[in-house]
């Protein structure tokens, strides 16, 4: 029987000497390989070393060490690969498939409170899976498993705070970004090594950001990819930041036609399959989009995608002033609640999530001020929606074997995002500003009614093309503006939201039927 199996990601896992090891990292800015990872670790001569050594890496992966005293499992700061754990009958099971150690233990208990988890917010909260006594392990976490004492012990070797006593001035903040800038366009560039770049562009900040990098290190071989459809009010911007950085720009467009086709095979509900693994609802925006780019040949399996979303950390729309006098878990809540609004919660459940919250920042006794506020919020985040969410986006190109680099979630990055002033984090300013200073004057696209009235219409015909706008409304930026409609496809958009996740919890029960 196996306790450890690495081969569900199909990001190649380097396997020697019962080290597994998916993925790579910086460490002391020299890049390192799975296999150079490996050599180092080989050099440790204990569990401290070892922790010493992981806590030091600056990059995406996983790890799992198994000798005859212990085996322990590493996972990085943001959980960017799968990997779940169970102890059952005197045995450490790790792996990054759950299905591997449902089937290898026989245990088929379902979660309801996951499974309800899931239908509500897209995924399933802290370290719980679709089955009980399986365990995801936890961004800045390892699992210790002492094989002699049959005991198991789960810590972080790293902890986020926003340091709160060490906030920089303005001078400070220009000073040390511009530092920063320029520190992880080099990195990125080493982890290029003369790859395609492929930047996947909506015209936000995040995404500006990211082609910004590549500008700053005069990176030729990119291409910039927008997806979606020209009513997005990001489409405009996307195109002019082409433009502006001299870069090849390709528009995957959304149709009924295309999406019927893409959604209606087997590959598809394998990806699905793939990427929920039994924890979280599938991004199948992603999924269509690297299928229509590599049918096109515009990319090939040796490319690196750079997404631009994942710049949560640089802050968010619940920054402000008056979060002082809001409450803490109605900030969460309202933030975490995908598919339905808070008010139609049953009280049972919403205890239950308050419950859930609270674990999180069990060490914040009382919420005094503002700052305490950010914080708790800050590590609910990044141990739930943008970790266990947002981030299982790469699934969709891992999938087709294709590597991906996060560099706004680069430890130098986060690190200066704990040090600035509130303030400058309310819907992400400072980062805005920096951005906006190098590449100013983007506008919007304006679209007219008529059209917006038609696109809608269009949706509203079948199910399967609101996928199209699954998880993103591209439309927000007119539903002040033409409000009876906007609430015609809220309405339409968040049941089929829900619809989507109570399908694929079908799946999940079917896999554990089979």
């Amino acid at each position: 029987m196996k306790y450890i199996s690495m081969k569900k990601i199909r990001i190649k896992c380097y396997e020697k000497n019962g080290i597994y090891i998916r993925g790579s990292a910086f460490y002391k800015d020299f890049y390192y390989s799975s296999e150079q990872i490996y050599l180092k670790l080989i050099k440790k001569r204990n569990i401290s070393e070892i922790i010493q050594f992981i806590n030091s890496l600056n990059g995406h992966f996983s790890i799992v060490i198994d000798n005859s005293d212990f085996t322990i499992a590493f996972q990085d700061r943001f959980s960017t690969y799968h990997l779940c754990y169970s102890h059952y009958k005197n045995k450490l099971y790790v792996s990054d498939e759950t299905l591997f150690i449902v089937k290898e233990t026989n245990q088929y208990d379902i979660n309801t409170k996951g499974y309800s988890d899931l239908i509500y917010t897209g995924f399933i909260n802290f370290n719980e899976t679709f089955v009980n006594n399986i365990f995801k392990v936890m961004p800045r976490e390892y699992v210790l498993y002492n094989k002699k004492e049959n005991k198991v012990t789960v810590e972080k070797y790293n902890f986020y705070h926003y340091k709160r006593e060490n906030i920089y001035s303005d001078k400070e903040a220009e000073i040390n970004f511009k530092r920063v800038f320029k520190d992880v366009a080099k990195r990125l560039e080493k982890r290029l090594n003369n790859r395609q770049a492929v930047v996947m562009l909506s015209g936000g900040v995040d995404s500006r950001f990211c082609a910004l990098l590549l500008k700053e290190i005069k990176y030729e071989n990119v291409i910039l990819v927008t997806y979606g459809t020209k009513l997005s009010k990001e489409y405009g911007p996307a195109i002019n930041v082409a433009k502006k950085l001299g870069y090849k720009h390709y528009f995957i467009p959304y149709k009924k036609s295309t999406w019927a086709k893409t959604y209606k095979n087997k590959e598809s509900l394998e990806y699905i399959k793939y990427s929920t693994n039994l924890m979280v609802n599938a991004h199948l925006r992603e999924h269509f989009v690297i299928k229509q780019l590599l049918k096109k040949e515009i990319i090939g399996k040796d490319s690196i995608i750079i997404p631009g979303h994942i710049g949560n950390i640089a802050g968010r729309s619940f920054y402000s002033k008056a979060n002082i006098h809001t409450n803490l878990n109605s900030i969460m809540f309202k933030s975490r609640m995908l598919f339905y609004d808070t008010k139609n919660l049953k009280s049972k459940h919403m205890q239950y999530l308050v419950k859930r919250v609270k674990t999180i920042t069990s060490d914040l006794k009382q919420i005094k001020d503002t700052y305490e506020i950010c914080e708790a919020y800050e590590r609910y985040s990044l141990e739930s929606y943008t970790v266990l969410y947002l981030i299982n986006s790469v699934r969709a190109y891992d999938f087709y074997g294709i590597n991906w680099y996060m560099p706004l979630l680069d430890n130098e990055i986060v690190d200066f995002f704990s040090k600035i002033e509130i303030e400058k984090k309310y819907k992400k300013n400072y980062l805005y500003t920096f951005v906006d200073n190098k590449l100013p004057n983007l506008s919007y696209a304006k679209v007219s009614n008529k059209y917006i009235a038609k696109f809608i219409n269009n949706l509203l015909d079948k199910r399967y093309s609101c996928i199209s706008i699954f998880n993103t409304f591209t439309l927000k930026c007119e539903a002040n503006k033409h409000l009876s409609i906007f609430k015609r496809v809220y309405r339409y958009y968040r049941n089929f939201s829900a619809y989507c996740a109570v399908v694929e919890t079908d799946i999940f029960k079917k896999q554990l039927k089979n």
